[in-house]
């Protein structure tokens, strides 16, 4: 990768279903590699985002600046390396959660700066505990608002309380390889978890975990992460995978401790799907594609094959007829970063992307998240 390419990206939606997406503006850490991103819960354009040895930012749209920092410290006094950053769902957004290698520090969104508590997630090794480096982090809801989970590179899951200092709950190698993608329903009731070089999304009551109550397909063969999401009626699971296909499960599906009903499969015409998401309130869901590519060593991919950004209209989500070509679409020769530039922001409907990586001539090198927001 380059260090011109270390940026969250806004892209904005603005000219109706004929439009396409245009690049609104970049920003910027001290030139390191950003690991993750997620939109404030206020319902205003600020986001946090994080990057190793830095303190975690929550950055304003609209004027382009940093509203507040959040330092997390390890045991020795020094910035740690945030590796995942999630908003607590059920209380409005009040706490901010950074996980980093076996540590999660809690910050109220209210008061920056120093956390108000530090949790410790590796305990003695007798003790079932989450160790190693903290991949993801997510927040229950309103149901339980100080339950949040987190995943991890040692292929543990656990389930922590604010303010209490063991987890309530700790699945132990919870898939074949590191868990990479964590998500609660909105009512709380079930927590999703993806992991790579892991075929299975596994479903967990977070009551009873000794086994998955739903398991999805798809292909997940190497260490790329692979993003998925829930739609606002918890009743649809959407993922992408490794061979450019899109998939959407029936989380209502009733076989306990089985497949999950796959309901549809959608060719989306990329090398690779590696990030989801649902509009929050619109019947649209985003894409994006990529994977990292060896030129020297790999036989040079189709040329009608692109990798970029989609939005796509679903009857499922609320709109046409079954998952539709997209009518609105970013193609890659749109993705390499210009000079970033200060300006306010006219649409109501935006997309933030956050890169660690892209090749020189655009192409994604590595999977990014995705979120949309409204």
């Amino acid at each position: 990768s380059t260090q011109s390419t270390w940026a969250v990206r806004l892209f904005s939606l603005s000219g109706g279903a004929s439009a396409e997406l245009s690049l609104t503006d970049s920003y910027r850490e001290a030139g390191k590699p950003l690991t993750d991103v997620t939109w404030h819960q206020s319902g205003q354009p600020m986001f946090f985002c994080c990057s190793p040895r830095t303190p975690v930012h929550l950055w304003d749209v609209t004027s382009h600046s940093v509203r507040a920092s959040f330092t997390a410290k390890n045991q020795c006094d020094e910035l740690d390396s945030a590796c995942a950053v999630a908003v607590s769902c059920g209380d409005g957004g009040s706490h901010l959660f950074v996980g980093s290698h076996h540590r999660v520090s809690i910050f109220s969104v209210g008061s920056p700066g120093k956390p108000l508590c530090v949790q410790n997630t590796q305990g003695p090794k007798k003790q079932r505990t989450v160790g190693g480096v903290l991949s993801c982090i997510t927040s229950a809801g309103v149901s339980a608002p100080n339950q949040y989970a987190v995943g991890s590179f040692g292929k543990n899951i656990g389930i922590f309380e604010i303010r209490q200092r063991d987890p309530t709950q700790v699945i132990t190698k919870a898939h074949e390889g590191g868990v990479t993608c964590l998500q609660y329903t909105s009512d709380g009731r079930m927590l999703i978890s993806g992991a790579r070089k892991d075929p299975e999304i596994r479903c967990w009551d977070p009551r009873r975990t000794r086994e998955p109550v739903l398991t999805f397909q798809r292909q997940s063969r190497n260490n790329q992460r692979i993003w998925f999401d829930i739609d606002r009626s918890d009743r649809y699971l959407l993922s992408g995978c490794q061979t450019g296909m899109i998939r959407i499960f029936d989380l209502a599906s009733n076989s306990s401790g089985g497949s999950g009903r796959l309901l549809q499969s959608v060719e989306s015409g990329h090398t690779v799907v590696n990030a989801v998401a649902v509009h929050p309130s619109l019947p649209i869901l985003g894409t994006a594609s990529g994977t990292r590519v060896f030129p020297k060593f790999c036989s040079p991919r189709p040329q009608a094959v692109l990798d970029g950004l989609q939005l796509w209209y679903s009857a499922l989500l609320g709109g046409s007829d079954g998952l539709t070509c997209p009518s609105l679409s970013m193609m890659r020769e749109l993705l390499p970063d210009p000079a970033p530039k200060k300006r306010r922001l006219d649409s109501s409907t935006q997309t933030v992307v956050s890169s660690q990586d892209f090749m020189e001539d655009g192409t994604l090198k590595a999977s990014v998240p995705l979120h949309l927001w409204s």
